[in-house]
């Protein structure tokens, strides 16, 4: 719902407006559907807590109430238990609609066992909402009109028949209204899941840009790395040659001089060695293809992207390593690099200060995981559902798009894999990947 609630494709509904109530704990996103409704024909009016919104239904009456799944103190399907419960604000609240970022099976029963009416995912087109609000008002009028007919036909004597078939029609219509809607909500699925893909083609476009800019550079360092190398290798040899000459015909403060260039030179060479090895990380991550399944060592798309974000480390953040002996993988090479780049990326962003990142390797006979803990602030639980819907971000304007977590849990879906998270607040987060072993297998078949 959020990022796409206003739509000023619709006109506002004829007549006088339903009159709805819109119970949210997160003021920024009360105030636009408020104002959503307001633009439609629809009498809003906005709480902040499910306590607040019950108080409101014993003094007044409603056609709808919108309801936040996940609310701090009473959540959406507490407020739906305690409106069934009394009988007065049963009456006055009319239709109860649960608002969800991301609805769980589980938590569509609670919500249907405890009076709600209806559920409608915040991620959803605003035209979905008012469907689904106008839908359960034809459904609640045509009901009406259903106890009106029987009423009437009870005082006028008419037949049976007349009434079944009055019935019969408002069943029927209001039946081809909720599919209407089903089929509405699909397409707005659809569409929702292609804008993630296209967010997902544009950061795998980025990955392979960087990866050919990376190899550039490595085959740029490698060519002068090498002629430092073998003159340096020359030098150290032709003094070794000399030294039974020198250190005999020259005084002892002409031989400390020596040993200290002597010295000098094998620091060049350890500099030198660290050189090589950081042109061979670039390179390793420079092959990482992006579209092809191949087998791949995990250990060092980890250290490839260590090294990429050493940076951002500063000498601030340790990072431990337990790895299993087992490191292969065959996977989409240049995703599951994506994946990690994300997590190791967001552990370090996690630590304010000094702090420590825990990377694990370990596998089962039927998954491979791998384990990313950091001590930094950790995840508030309140919000702790909403960390891999799309464009939902804590990082200020300008610093994160909300697409890291998503993506990566698409990728590991794509895998037939999962992601879990462990966390707890002032203690750390911990973000394991689970990635099945048999996918050559899979795929052969």
């Amino acid at each position: 719902m959020s990022g796409c609630l206003i739509d000023q494709s619709h006109q506002p509904l004829e007549g006088l407006p339903y009159r709805i109530l819109a119970i949210d704990d997160s003021p920024s996103y009360l105030a636009v559907l408020i104002k959503e409704l307001r633009n439609h024909g629809y009498g809003g009016v906005g709480v902040s807590s499910g306590a607040e919104g019950l108080t409101r239904l014993v003094k007044e009456r409603f056609d709808c109430v919108l309801v936040d799944l996940a609310m701090p103190e009473m959540d959406g399907i507490e407020v739906c238990r305690r409106i069934r419960a009394s009988r007065q604000t049963q009456e006055n609240a009319g239709a109860v609609i649960i608002l969800t970022a991301s609805a769980i099976k589980g938590d569509l029963h609670r919500g249907l066992e405890a009076g709600a009416d209806d559920f409608v995912s915040k991620s959803s087109e605003s035209a979905v909402l008012r469907a689904r609000i106008q839908a359960l008002m034809r459904r609640r009028s045509l009901q009406e009109e259903n106890r009106r007919i029987i009423e009437e036909l009870k005082t006028k004597e008419l037949e049976t028949l007349q009434a079944l078939a009055a019935r019969q029609v408002a069943e029927t219509r209001a039946a081809m209204a909720e599919k209407l809607l089903v089929i509405t909500q699909d397409l707005q699925e659809a569409k929702r899941k292609l804008n993630e893909t296209q967010a997902q083609l544009i950061q795998n476009e980025k990955l392979v840009w960087l990866g050919q800019l990376v190899a550039g550079i490595a085959h740029e360092i490698n060519n002068p790395l090498a002629f430092v190398v073998n003159n340096l290798f020359i030098v150290e040899n032709v003094l070794d040659g000399m030294r039974p000459e020198t250190e005999h015909q020259l005084a002892e403060p002409s031989l400390i001089k020596l040993r200290k260039a002597r010295t000098r030179m094998g620091e060049m060479k350890e500099g030198l060695d660290r050189v090589k090895e950081l042109v061979s990380d670039l390179l390793t991550f420079s092959r990482l293809e992006q579209g092809e399944f191949k087998t791949v060592d995990v250990v060092e798309i980890i250290d490839a992207v260590l090294l990429l974000l050493k940076y951002k480390m500063n000498g601030r953040i340790r990072v431990e390593k337990h790895y299993v002996p087992a490191r292969t993988l065959y996977c989409y090479a240049g995703r599951l690099h994506q994946v990690l780049m994300n997590l190791i990326a967001n552990a370090v962003d996690a630590i304010a200060g000094e702090g420590k990142i825990v990377i694990r390797t370990s596998q089962t006979p039927e998954i491979f995981l791998i384990s990313i803990r950091d001590n930094g602030a950790g995840i508030d639980q309140r919000i702790r559902s909403k960390i891999f819907d799309p464009f939902f971000t804590t990082k200020p304007i300008g610093q994160g798009t909300g697409l890291g977590l998503a993506i990566s849990h698409g990728i590991v879906e794509d895998h037939g894999g999962s992601i879990e998270v462990q966390s707890e607040q002032s203690v750390g987060t911990e973000f394991i990947v689970k990635i099945p072993r048999d996918l050559e297998l899979q795929r052969g078949k």
